[in-house]
């Protein structure tokens, strides 16, 4: 497979690990800074002149900062399919652009939204789809960890940007149902926010709760999912999955899964086939959605006020 790599940061660095344990090493890798102790030499591009005359690569893996993705749309138009970093972009506008072009350009976009394949998640996703905890009353999505090292850097992309989208996703693909109402809080109210916490009321009346958050200095992922029939209690980072119901408390076995390498994996599958249906895959359609959530979270943030979707 002839696959290229943009962007050899932090996420860049772990695609190409992985894409190589499965076999499909990325042919061309673009990026000022590789080390080429890492790369082979004749692989390394540090600018897209290489389009002009490498033959044209059948699938790319976009892994530059959000704010670069509306950049690497010429990809679309050299590739069969195109997997994006978490989130598609910076803004709605942005996201429904690069679905334009997507759709344009004949080319498959999808969005690495990596905890969709944590086994905890779906694990989680199994119990509700076959309704051992009833009708959902509410869910809590807590997001705790450190400043990256790159956002120091770029001194840009706050919490809103770097973890909510993880959330705004997995209630999507959880339960089926999209975000309705936010009203969000956020400190410091700017583009490079620590922590924001957020009350949202989904479509079907779900009750949902996000809090994400730099300053503590520990790393948390949990669910907390309130239903008719009982509680489950999801540690995305410590994989663990309880379950509370009148039938009393079970805790669930969940095996050790590399997510990001499941997720590549499904993504040569259909680069391979030309078919995405049966995979977790998150779409340009998905992308598109959780950036016009974030777009309202800032919004509120900003106004203080509640914001329809």
């Amino acid at each position: 497979m002839n696959l290229a790599l943009l962007g050899y940061g932090n996420m860049g660095r772990r695609h190409y690990n992985v894409l190589t344990e499965l076999g499909c090493r990325p042919e061309i890798v673009v990026d000022p800074f590789v080390d080429p102790t890492e790369v082979p030499p004749e692989s390394i591009h540090h600018k897209h002149e290489w389009l002009s005359w490498h033959p044209s690569p059948e699938a790319v893996i976009a892994a530059t900062p959000v704010n670069e993705h509306i950049l690497n749309c010429w990809a679309m138009a050299h590739s069969q399919a195109v997997l994006f970093e978490k989130p598609l972009a910076t803004d709605a506008s942005a996201a429904l652009s690069i679905q334009w072009l997507g759709s344009h350009h004949n080319c498959l976009v999808f969005v690495a939204f990596v905890e969709r394949y944590n086994p905890v998640v779906r694990k989680l996703r199994e119990i509700i789809t076959e309704g051992l905890l009833g009708v959902t009353w509410s869910v809590d999505f807590l997001r705790l960890g450190s400043m990256p090292a790159s956002t120091v850097i770029r001194q840009q992309d706050g919490v809103i940007i770097d973890l909510l989208p993880h959330d705004i996703d997995l209630f999507s693909f959880l339960f089926g149902d999209r975000i309705a109402e936010v009203q969000a809080h956020s400190w410091p109210v700017s583009e490079s926010e620590a922590l924001c916490r957020v009350v949202a009321e989904s479509q079907t009346g779900i009750l949902v709760s996000m809090m994400a958050s730099w300053i503590q200095g520990i790393k948390r992922r949990q669910i907390v999912m309130r239903g008719s029939k009982g509680i489950a209690r999801a540690d995305l980072a410590g994989r663990t999955l309880t379950v509370t119901t009148s039938a009393g408390y079970t805790t669930f076995d969940i095996p050790e899964v590399n997510a990001l390498l499941e997720q590549d994996r499904d993504f040569c599958k259909v680069v391979e086939t030309g078919d995405s249906q049966g995979l977790h895959l998150a779409t340009a359609k998905d992308g598109v959605e959780c950036c016009v959530v974030l777009d309202a979270i800032r919004e509120s943030a900003r106004a203080n006020k509640a914001i329809s979707l």
